[in-house]
């Protein structure tokens, strides 16, 4: 269905968890340690030490969801959502710059993650949601350093883009006249930090750490009604709603990001990740409406990431490797509502790299996210009571990257 155009980690994943995936094998597993080339400025810019020269990586993700939300009670009583699920596009850009044998410059444009619904226009939630959107956009300058053989460190900037879009359905109230609608565009942006490191105690293995602290974005924006009663405008005009400016400031949570990479042997490799995301602090929004501030809590739990991967050299210049990534839920089933429909994800994947030149290699990944059922009862004044979960709630994600420049050390 449109309902989730879930931005990579389709998720309601990770807020800056997971970005390029180049470096990686699939199912995202790898992302910190394994250090294959500059796509790993966005989740471990120590490691960019590895690359000589200079290279860029533009990597394109592209994401078809499955799943459909089934209602199994409703008040107002109505259909369910619509059934059209489009496929979501995810770019990434990555760049490494060898300034000297120990200094290297890197940056990168990502999205580190997104959520989107669409449920349509006349469904029975229609008080609730009929569209909603949430995206980040990071762009992350950074400098590493190679201190010694086995000690790699690395600091940057992380400027964060957000753009939030809501609408629904207005219940009226009055006999025989239609919803009237309400939109509210969001945006802001904000600068953060990024620091890392990576450890080489012996040849073919790597450790790796990196954080990314919270950052504040206040989005601003006024609201946009559409088809409005004469009662609820008047009401509305009179609390001063119709025209206001709304700024909200979001906690965008901190990151701590840890990973390994051992080479087994000339063929083959193992590598794995745990990643940490405060998504408790992001459930506290501080909303302002003309002179009136209120702190609006939802209670989200923090999200754990864990991933395992492997890669085997099949030849010089062609790689297989698979991997396995599971996500935590971001709320409990019974704080869940339909605009953030999270539960506890499960990734599966496949993939390879080839060199066709010798100075380009081609990524290719085939990976599937299976998640709960996220299973919804949510109720309110004026809209009602929603209960329903989804069907077949599964993602496929094809990733292919192009790596232009030398090879890493």
């Amino acid at each position: 269905m449109r309902r989730r155009r879930q931005l990579l980690l389709l998720l309601a994943l990770m807020l800056p968890a997971t970005p390029a995936q180049a470096q990686l094998g699939p199912a995202m597993a790898g992302r910190v340690a394994q250090a294959a080339n500059a796509a790993v400025v966005n989740s471990n810019p120590a490691g960019i030490t590895r690359v000589r020269g200079t290279q860029i990586v533009l990597d394109t993700a592209v994401a078809q969801g499955f799943s459909e939300f089934r209602l199994s009670d409703s008040d107002p009583p109505g259909k369910n959502p619509d059934d059209d699920d489009d496929p979501t596009l995810i770019p990434t850009l990555s760049l490494s710059h060898e300034l000297t044998d120990r200094w290297r410059l890197g940056f990168g444009v990502f999205v580190p993650a997104g959520i989107g619904t669409d449920y349509g226009n006349d469904w029975a939630g229609r008080y609730f949601a009929t569209e909603s959107s949430l995206v980040f956009v990071s762009a992350q300058p950074v400098v590493a350093y190679r201190v010694t053989d086995w000690l790699s460190l690395a600091a940057g900037a992380s400027i964060m883009y957000v753009d939030s879009v809501s609408e629904s359905a207005i219940n009226n109230l009055e006999p025989g006249l239609e919803d009237g609608r309400i939109r509210l565009e969001l945006d802001g942006v904000d600068a953060g930090a990024v620091v890392a490191a990576m450890v080489e105690p012996w040849e073919g293995t790597r450790f790796a750490i990196s954080y990314r602290n919270e950052q504040h974005p206040e989005l601003e924006g006024r609201p946009r009604f559409r088809k409005l009663g004469p009662l609820l405008e008047n009401a509305l005009d009179n609390a001063g709603l119709l025209r206001t400016k709304i700024d909200v400031d979001v906690n965008v949570p901190q990151v701590i990001q840890a990973g390994f990479f051992h080479q087994m042997n000339d063929r083959f490799s193992i590598m794995g990740d745990l990643t940490w995301m405060d998504w408790s602090r992001f459930g506290r929004v501080d909303v302002t409406v003309s002179e009136t501030s209120i702190t609006a809590k939802q209670d989200f739990n923090d999200i754990w990431v864990g991933s395992f991967g492997a890669e085997y050299q099949v030849r010089e210049d062609l790689t297989a490797n698979a991997g396995f990534t599971y996500v935590s839920s971001a709320v409990d089933s019974e704080d869940r509502t339909l605009s953030l429909p999270f539960d506890e994800v499960f990734f599966f994947g496949v993939g390879g790299s080839a060199r066709a030149r010798p100075n380009l290699e081609i990524h290719a990944n085939l990976s599937a996210a299976l998640s709960g059922n996220g299973r919804i009862d949510q109720q309110g004044p004026l809209a009602g009571r929603i209960r329903g979960k989804s069907h077949d709630n599964y993602t496929l994600v094809f990733q292919v990257s192009f790596v232009w420049g030398t090879k890493p050390i």
